[in-house]
């Protein structure tokens, strides 16, 4: 009996496998491409050759089509593309995963002891089904496997999904098979406890080209990166390295001596981008100019028509915009102010395989209100509210060719528009050739410097700056007779080393948050001078706030647009005073290589950051005009926002990073004498003649409120028996400072000056509200 039961388990696994006809019969739909795929009432099959067996993929998803764009919106694409291949044995086809990637430097043993520690596990087990006549291909079924999440590639966000996965209320919709990938389309419903929601999903499996040579990052350029690790057998430990994210741009194979000798070609595979049919023709005709921008960068290292920007085809029914081959330029009607450029790249070697631009609709609106709060005191078109096509197609193509920058593998490079004097971006002719910033991957946006009377100023960045010419080259042109990627590093190290004292192509990483602590790279600065620059910057912000009525009210219109004009306006004011915020304790970052005498962090001069703080105490005691008394009339009290405004930029410039920052790089502005400094002109507003404003007695107020809350437990009143305040002599002296730690120090020191400087004012002022607010402040201290 017991070897009857076997054979019957054995003759039923055997009859497991039918033959091809049994599965693949006359009522089965086929399309022939990388694999061939058949389609059968609510079946798929895929049919998998063995020649395309371990061959390296990238299976990738995401989505097409929604019914509510809140949750998800058409193109999201929020994973990475998951590398992976097929391997089968007699019973079953196997996908998978392969979660590191290890370059070989030799042909040594080493791979095969690393092939013992590189096991790949199994994602998904497919049973086999048929076989073709040859047995050299095999039939599985992939419908249960596509119809349900698959979690690796969901492109969903992952904060969570849209709801719960209602599978009677989802299925496939459309397959659509090519020579190099199969894409493969399903309507998924979710239910809420509100409303449900459905989407479309985009599944795509690519068979990957052969790896190209990859090129090495390099910390000192702006490119995105993929990582990976390397082993040799020259002693050395495993390391790691880092590929730059670059498209296949190379000639073809009869143009390739040309190329070398200097003659201009075309590459063999240009970078194409397809523009979203739903973008309104008057904004589509300037992000086609945007996407080829980027021409003459190309252009410069020998290809001609690299970049090529392409409506929709309207004659081919199989073109699909999620297609994992195509890059597209898609317009999201979600009210997100913003605009994003994402890729998808070969693991394996930085290849960009797809990319695409996600413009959301409401990307406009910022566009035009940075326009008018930083350039409308000079150029009066800024100041409509709703710009003639030629302006806007100006801030259009410049926000194009910033995101295919993205797209070509460019991070962003804060740093760019350091390089230009404060005063030549009022020079007409400058401007005129370089722009506001050697790169248009800044977030350099429009002139606010140019002053009124400043004829002939171009408000906004280049089309591609000299940055970028520089940063495309060295990325992606070819050397000629190079075998490998460490074959390049002394001609590509060489190209570095030529612009190094130029300030025009430094790079430094964009800040992780907050306020940037290298002045030299901030996001939405202009300038080598945050000062000067900010100076400029307030003055036609003084003059734009007293034109807001003018410029933003209509008769008969609510007051929606004031508020939203008055709103931006004094963010771009706070974006000033962040610029020079950024002095204190601050350092210049220069990223070099050994050889090079430049430190990596040169601390900003002590003089240069108290002229820092001069100007920003300067600002909120003296910026009342934030307050406007005609938009007050329109929009209520704008005091108490004012209030806060000026508390939070004292609370920022006290905050502990700051005085952090300060004790790092060698500062030789110590966050003593910074603090006493700061305290001067905190109790400088007691000697003027008259009576402080209400604004002055809240920053004071706000001074010792943030006194007391740099630590818990420490007293700042000097009569106390347990004395915690010393003179600033003793406190700055190298003896006091090994016996208190350093936050208490900072303490004593301000403690010291704020009681001596409170007790000198109460005696002073008799009477009054004044007397009232420094009783205030005295009861503050000895709390």
């Amino acid at each position: 009996m017991l070897l009857l039961s076997l054979f019957s388990l054995s003759f039923a696994k055997a009859q497991s496998i039918k033959t091809y006809q049994e599965i693949i019969d006359a009522n089965v739909t086929s399309q022939k491409g990388m694999f061939t795929v058949h389609q059968k009432d609510d079946k798929l099959y895929f049919e998998i050759p063995d020649q395309l067996l371990d061959k390296e993929m990238l299976m990738a998803a995401r989505v097409a089509e929604v019914s509510d764009p809140s949750k998800a919106f058409a193109g999201e694409m929020r994973r990475n593309p998951l590398l992976c291949r097929f391997r089968r044995n007699e019973k079953n086809v196997y996908l998978l995963v392969d979660p590191n990637h290890y370059e070989l430097q030799d042909d040594s043993n080493i791979k095969n002891a690393l092939a013992r520690q590189s096991l790949l596990p199994v994602y998904q087990t497919f049973p086999i089904l048929a076989f073709d006549e040859n047995k050299t291909s095999a039939v599985i079924d992939v419908t249960d496997f596509f119809s349900k999440e698959i979690e690796l590639i969901t492109p969903f966000a992952s904060k969570g999904k849209p709801g719960k996965l209602d599978a009677k209320s989802s299925g496939l919709d459309q397959v659509l098979v090519f020579e190099n990938n199969i894409e493969v389309q399903h309507f998924f419903n979710y239910t809420t406890k509100t409303t449900p929601f459905r989407a479309k999903i985009n599944r795509s499996i690519l068979l990957l080209p052969e790896p190209m040579m990859a090129r090495r990052y390099d910390r000192r350029l702006n490119y995105f990166s993929t990582s990976g690790k390397t082993i040799a057998d020259n002693g050395d430990v495993i390391g790691s390295y880092k590929n730059i994210s670059r498209f296949r741009v190379e000639p073809k194979p009869q143009d390739r001596e040309k190329y070398f000798r200097g003659e201009l070609v075309e590459p063999q595979k240009p970078i194409v981008f397809y523009v979203d049919n739903g973008f309104p023709d008057r904004w589509a005709k300037h992000i086609k100019q945007g996407i080829e921008d980027w021409q003459v960068a190309f252009e410069a290292i020998g290809f001609k028509n690299a970049v090529i920007a392409k409506d929709f085809p309207k004659d081919d029914p199989t073109f699909n915009p999620n297609d994992l081959q195509h890059n597209v330029f898609r317009y999201v009607t979600t009210n997100t102010i913003n605009a994003a450029g994402p890729r998808w790249v070969d693991p394996r070697t930085g290849e960009v395989i797809r990319s695409q631009v996600i413009w959301f609709h409401n990307v406009i609106q910022k566009l035009h209100d940075w326009y008018l709060v930083q350039t409308s005191a000079v150029d009066e078109r800024a100041r409509a509210k709703v710009y003639e096509d030629e302006l806007l197609g100006r801030l259009i193509r410049y926000a194009a060719a910033h995101e295919i920058g993205h797209n070509l593998g460019f991070q962003h490079n804060m740093r760019a528009s350091y390089a230009y004097p404060v005063e030549s971006l009022r020079d007409a002719e400058f401007t005129q050739k370089y722009g506001t910033t050697p790169s248009i991957m800044d977030y350099a946006r429009f002139n606010y410097i140019a002053q009124p009377g400043d004829k002939g100023v171009s408000f906004t960045p280049p089309k591609i700056g000299v940055y970028d010419m520089y940063a495309l080259k060295w990325g992606y042109q070819l050397i000629e007779g190079i075998q490998t990627p460490e074959d390049e590093y002394d001609t590509l190290n060489q190209w570095i080393l030529e612009k190094a004292n130029d300030p025009r192509y430094r790079f430094t990483p964009q800040f992780a948050m907050g306020i940037s602590d290298d002045p030299a790279s901030q996001a939405e600065a202009l300038g080598d001078d945050g000062v000067k620059a900010g100076t400029y910057g307030v003055k036609n912000t003084r003059y734009i706030m007293s034109n807001i009525i003018d410029w933003t009210v209509e008769e008969g219109h609510d007051y929606k647009y004031l508020d939203r004009i008055n709103k931006a306006l004094i963010k771009q004011y706070k974006r000033y005073l962040h610029h020079n915020i950024s002095y204190l304790g601050g350092a210049y970052t220069y990223l070099g290589v050994e050889g090079e005498e430049k430190a990596l962090r040169t601390p900003v001069t002590k003089k240069k950051q108290q002229e820092a703080l001069t100007w920003l105490f300067t600002e909120i005691t003296s910026n009342e005009w934030l307050v406007n008394p005609e938009v007050e009339k329109r929009l209520g009290d704008q005091r108490k926002d004012w209030y806060k405004f000026n508390t939070d930029i004292l609370d920022e410039m006290m905050s502990g990073y700051i005085y952090q920052r300060m004790q790092a790089n060698g500062n030789e502005y110590t966050a003593d004498e910074y603090v006493l400094d700061l305290g001067e002109l905190v109790w400088s507003l007691n000697d003027k003649k008259g009576k402080l404003t209400e604004m002055e007695m809240i920053l004071q107020q706000a001074y010792i409120h943030n006194l007391k809350n740099m630590t818990v437990g420490v007293t700042l009143n000097k009569d106390k028996k347990q004395k915690s305040a010393f003179s600033p002599e003793e406190a700055l002296s190298r003896g006091s400072a090994s016996k208190v730690n350093y936050v208490d120090r900072l303490l004593r020191v301000a403690a010291y000056q704020a009681v001596e400087r409170a007790d000198k004012a109460i005696a002073k002022e008799l009477e009054g509200p004044n007397r009232v607010h420094f009783m205030i402040l005295k009861q503050m201290l000895e709390e």
